[in-house]
Order: structure tokens, then C-alpha cells, then sequence
């Protein structure tokens, strides 16, 4: 099943142009990067409420490490961040705050926010692995390709930039979270990473 009522999302920086929401539209996925100098965090706000998505998958923290919380002594990474080599919520401060903030204004409106890793997702699909270089910019076109043929829908429009074939990555994910064919990294106490 293919749902219309979820949105992936690649979590830029607030003001630097790299926020991407990837979507389903007519039966093809569709992306929607924010302009530079655009504050990412309200304009996604405001298009997730506008559309009336259900889920929002984000590449993004939206815990902290259990040390925090008197679990543990780790007050770095998360279990799922050492797992999966993601980096520390804690390195990340501000993007981090921003998604958890994020995701408590949302589940106002009764969405809920679930946390993706588009390159854990890639690290377990040896093919997809080895066209993966965020550094090289001439593997989008490999990617988008390989990736083609694996995900639930049909993109609309190549992707010119790696934080949209990430979102695109987050949106497959939480497709396939939905259908129960996702999996999950880490401790649910302290905050699962889903690919």
C-alpha cells in the first residue's frame, strides 16, 4: 500500500536552502526545497499542516542520549546513533533542537514525526552503497537510477541535489514503516532510528 498522507523529509540547516519535503502527488513522488534564506522550519510547518500529512519521516534527532534521563552514562550517542555510525544528536545542538521542536508542534495537529537515517537505509543495499557520495555530485544520477527500481512510487522529477534523493529516501522509509517492512535501530526508551 502506497499512502498519499506521508512526507519525507531531509533537515537542512534553518536558513541554508538544504530542507527538502518529498511527497506523493497524482502517483509520483514529488520534492519541495526550501530558497535560501527561507526559515526552513516554519516554511515545513506550514506545508506539512497545509497538506494535511498524517507522518512525517525526517532525518533528524528527536531524542537525546539516555544519559540525560538518568539511563545510562552515554551523553554523546543514542545506542541507535552508535549502531548505525550516525552522528551524536549532541554534535548535531541545534538541528537537533529544531527537529524535536518540530515534532512536538506537530503532534499538536495529531501528525506524527518518526526519525529515518537515509544512509543507514543505503549502507544495507550493496548496490545502492557503492554509488553513495554526497562529496560527488555526479553520482545522483547513479543513485537516482539504482534507486529507481527499489522504491514504492515513481519520481516526478530527477533529483539535482543529494538532500533530494535523501528526502526521497525518507519518504520511502516511512512507506514501507507503514506496510511494516521497516526496520528499526536502537532502544525504544531512549529513541529508535528507523530504515
Amino acid at each position: 500500500m502506497i499512502s498519499s498522507n506521508i512526507a519525507g523529509v531531509d533537515f537542512g540547516s534553518k536558513l541554508a536552502g538544504t530542507t527538502v519535503l518529498t511527497f506523493l502527488e497524482n502517483g509520483f513522488l514529488k520534492s519541495l526545497q526550501v530558497d535560501k534564506g527561507v526559515d526552513a522550519d516554519n516554511w515545513l510547518m506550514n506545508l506539512v499542516v497545509q497538506f494535511g500529512f498524517t507522518h512525517v519521516f525526517i532525518d533528524a534527532p528527536l531524542s537525546l542520549p539516555g544519559g540525560y534521563f538518568g539511563n545510562g552514562d552515554d551523553f554523546s550517542y543514542r545506542k541507535s546513533d552508535r549502531i548505525l555510525r550516525a552522528m551524536s544528536p549532541m554534535f548535531l545542538g541545534g538541528l537537533t533542537a529544531r527537529a524535536i521542536k518540530l515534532k512536538t508542534e506537530l503532534s499538536k495537529f495529531g501528525i506524527q514525526v518518526i526519525e529515518v537515517y537515509p544512509s543507514g537505509f543505503i549502507r544495507n543495499h550493496d548496490i545502492l552503497k557503492g554509488f553513495y557520495d554526497k562529496k560527488n555530485l555526479t553520482t545522483i544520477v547513479k543513485m537516482y537510477e539504482e534507486l529507481s527500481s527499489i522504491l514504492s512510487a515513481k519520481i516526478a522529477v530527477k533529483p539535482t541535489n543529494y538532500h533530494q534523493l535523501d528526502s526521497i529516501i525518507c519518504w520511502d522509509i516511512g512507506c514501507r514503516y507503514l506496510n511494516g517492512n521497516a526496520k528499526s535501530i536502537g532502544d525504544a526508551d531512549e529513541g529508535l532510528i528507523w530504515i
